[in-house]
């Protein structure tokens, strides 16, 4: 018996538009640790007790999925309360002539001993599709950039006594943004 070897290129498999939609698919679903660049002052010795964590919910879904500044915030109110950290959120109101309203009424009423900042602070992406021979699969690149800034200030001193500034290179998960936070925390001797 004579076995007949058939080859069967992936482009007669796979069309390339869906290629490109699986391309597309794995590499949104890969999110890679961030770059963390924090600063301390030193003389503080406090830990985190009671922290306002205040935020802008920028529209980001179409880089960052919907609702992701909220769904980071309700992931570390999560895992500040594991660490018996009171905390709670406000929303930074752009929209407003006074924008800090909301934030002053938050701070008068909850009391924080620290403020929590959060800002999405830059977001670049750039895709490219180029066919270069129709009997060749696609070339498609993409890049993408994104950096996360956050800053701890004591509410007493109203000094700022934690940043950080991160990048990622592919869209974060919240829930692995949070927990990469509260480790950055924990070793700057915070949490």
């Amino acid at each position: 018996m004579r076995l007949i070897a058939r080859r069967i290129a992936l482009q007669d498999l796979v069309k390339p538009e869906l290629l490109l939609l699986l391309l597309c698919g794995i590499m949104m679903g890969c999110s890679t640790s961030g770059r963390f660049r924090s600063k301390k002052d030193e003389s503080y010795a406090d830990k985190l007790e009671r922290v306002l964590i205040v935020y802008s919910d920028e529209d980001t879904r179409a880089i960052l999925g919907r609702n992701f500044s909220h769904r980071l915030v309700d992931d570390l109110i999560d895992l500040f309360a594991r660490q018996n950290v009171t905390s709670e959120s406000v929303q930074f109101d752009r929209s407003k002539l006074d924008g800090n309203a909301t934030v002053k009424a938050a701070e008068a009423r909850f009391q924080p001993r620290q403020v929590l900042y959060f800002r999405v602070t830059y977001v670049n992406t750039s895709s490219s599709f180029l066919m270069v021979d129709p009997n060749q699969l696609p070339h498609f690149s993409h890049s993408m950039a994104i950096t996360l800034e956050f800053e701890v200030s004591d509410s007493k001193g109203d000094k700022t006594i934690w940043r950080t500034d991160v990048d990622y290179y592919s869209v974060p998960n919240p829930k692995k943004v949070a927990t990469d936070l509260a480790e950055n925390m924990r070793a700057a001797k915070l949490l």
